[in-house]
């Protein structure tokens, strides 16, 4: 079993009932059509895939499921997931399934939750992408979440710009968040099945294999912190960069990871300005998430040496560093997350958004990042809140 790095594969499965906005989706995935002659592999006669440019991700189409022969697809995609599982090489098996429903639809089927059972007697990470997500479809995403485990996301999306009859545009939006959220569950769930196998060689818990799982626990944490601290929509911006951040402390390359983590968080940001229809440039935001990662970095010093050099180390390196690497880089992109909230939050208290500018914004920021203790409160919490998740569970 090998475990290398995020250039490795991350194989998704892709179901979903005829006519719910599967392909469409994959096309806009792939930016190509998908119906086209020589477009895919073909790996069973129901099962093409597709290699997405640019990325870790390998997509594989499975033929769309009708109601009337739903147990019949059902076993069918459980023996394909079954028979890759049996790969002594994780590249090569399943790490995420995409279930598509579509909010147009406003059904959940006894077929789509046999799919959702699936995944969880098979431990394979499941997101319901909720497509063709426009008009009322926050009623049906959160119909959806009631009925499924909280471990199982629901990400709405726009594959493809929708016209309306009055002339107007909805553009597409929604993919890119489904993709990064499945790129970091995809690389959490690899270093998973890596630790899993290094602790079933191992019969007693060392320390190292302690920080092990605490790497595992880190990606699949319900970290309370910022739903604590952030309104919804900015809690979910929050909390998906800080689900990316765990993929950035798997760059075997010492002292990359805190450079992705930044950018991460710029990105971070940048969102959350979009969210709130702020006028900042992107240059300001750049200089102030460098600002925060330095400082907060600063903060968790301990952790990162320690981190970087584990990955030093030969056949080690990449798992042991992100072992302790991932709490601390998912603490820090929650911590910079609030912290910017509550910059914002100041400014906006008694002012209006077109009247905030970047030197005030740039004086919040750095006034609570002097606050060192309620930083570092913050940053412990973010860092331990995967802790409280497994004890609950």
């Amino acid at each position: 079993m090998t475990f290398n790095s995020t250039n490795d594969t991350i194989n998704v499965v892709i179901i979903g009932n005829t006519g719910e906005g599967k392909s469409t989706l994959i096309n806009a995935v792939l930016n190509l059509d998908i119906s086209m002659t020589g477009v895919g592999e073909p790996v069973t006669q129901e099962v093409f895939s597709y290699k997405v440019p640019r990325s870790q991700l390998r997509l594989f189409d499975t033929k769309g499921f009708e109601v009337e022969v739903s147990q019949n697809t059902v076993d069918t995609i459980a023996q394909f997931i079954n028979e890759r599982s049996k790969d002594t090489d994780i590249n090569n098996r399943v790490h995420c399934v995409w279930l598509c429903v579509s909010a147009q639809s406003f059904r959940w089927q006894k077929v789509q939750q046999k799919f959702v059972d699936l995944c969880s007697e098979l431990d394979i990470p499941c997101i319901v992408a909720v497509t063709q997500s426009y008009g009322d479809y926050e009623q049906y995403v959160e119909f959806i979440q009631a009925n499924v485990p909280e471990n199982v996301p629901v990400i709405p999306v726009l594959a493809k710009s929708l016209g309306l009859p009055d002339g107007s545009t909805i553009d597409a939006w929604g993919v890119s968040d489904l993709l990064e959220l499945t790129t970091a569950v995809g690389n959490a769930f690899k270093l998973e099945m890596v630790l899993q196998k290094k602790q079933a060689e191992s019969k007693s818990m060392d320390n190292q294999s302690q920080l092990f799982q605490v790497a595992a626990e880190v990606a699949k944490a319900l970290n309370q912190t910022a739903d604590e601290n952030l309104p919804g929509k900015l809690a979910g911006i929050v909390k998906l960069h800080a689900g990316i951040a765990v993929g950035s402390a798997f760059i075997p390359v010492p002292g990359a990871d805190m450079a992705a983590a930044a950018v991460n968080i710029w990105t971070m940001y940048v969102r959350i300005n979009k969210e709130l229809e702020l006028p900042f440039t992107e240059n300001l935001v750049k200089s102030i998430a460098t600002g925060v990662v330095t400082n907060l970095g600063a903060a968790a010093m301990t952790s990162m040496v320690i981190g970087s050099a584990f990955k030093f180390i030969p056949g080690l390196g990449s798992v042991g560093g992100a072992a302790v690497m991932g709490a601390t880089i998912y603490g820090v992109t929650l911590t910079a997350g609030i912290i910017y909230m509550k910059a914002l939050s100041k400014l906006l208290s008694n002012k209006k958004s077109s009247q905030v500018n970047e030197e005030n914004l740039k004086t919040a920021v750095d006034e609570i990042m002097k606050d060192k203790q309620s930083v570092q409160t913050i940053l412990k919490t973010a860092k331990e809140g995967y802790k409280e998740a497994k004890n609950d569970k």
